[in-house]
């Protein structure tokens, strides 16, 4: 199975290399790229998500609606 890579960057915000998601992912994570997303309803409420308790990176973590 090939493993997932996120693109990392330097401090100019340029790439500079790939590494393994979840080895970019701890307490030191490198800067990488990255996007979330936030979603409210009409409301104005926010709407966040529970990760998955099985998810290697931070089970069970309340986080942002999508990322």
């Amino acid at each position: 199975m090939t493993e997932e890579h996120v693109v990392l960057l330097d401090e100019q915000d340029k790439p500079s290399g790939t590494l393994e998601k979840y080895a970019a992912h701890t307490l030191n994570t490198p800067l990488h790229l990255a996007f979330s997303c936030w979603l409210f309803n009409e409301d104005g409420q926010l709407l966040v998500t529970r990760r998955s308790l099985s998810k290697k990176a931070w089970p069970g973590v309340w986080t942002n609606s999508v990322c």
